[in-house]
């Protein structure tokens, strides 16, 4: 499984974009994620309110200190070993 994050110029992009109306598919397709991804940084940087759209707004600031929150929230992972 290959785990990809946007970059903040791409969070950047996704709030722009978003903002003007574009679909969500639309805006997969020029970032080059799957529409997963849109979806869950789109949940990920949501704000109050609603936008000149009628959708909840998108903050790429609110989005990328949520993914620096998470990440220090989850720490340093520990691996096992198979023989103990």
């Amino acid at each position: 499984m290959n785990i990809r994050y946007l970059t903040y110029e791409g969070r950047k992009k996704l709030e722009e974009l978003y903002s003007a109306g574009t679909e969500i598919n639309e805006i997969a397709k020029i970032l080059k994620v799957s529409f997963t991804t849109v979806y869950r940084e789109l949940n990920r940087g949501k704000v109050e309110g609603l936008d000149k759209n009628g959708r909840q707004p998108y903050s790429a600031d609110v989005g990328q200190q949520t993914l620096n929150q998470n990440f220090r929230n989850r720490g340093n992972r520990v691996k096992r070993s198979k023989n103990p």
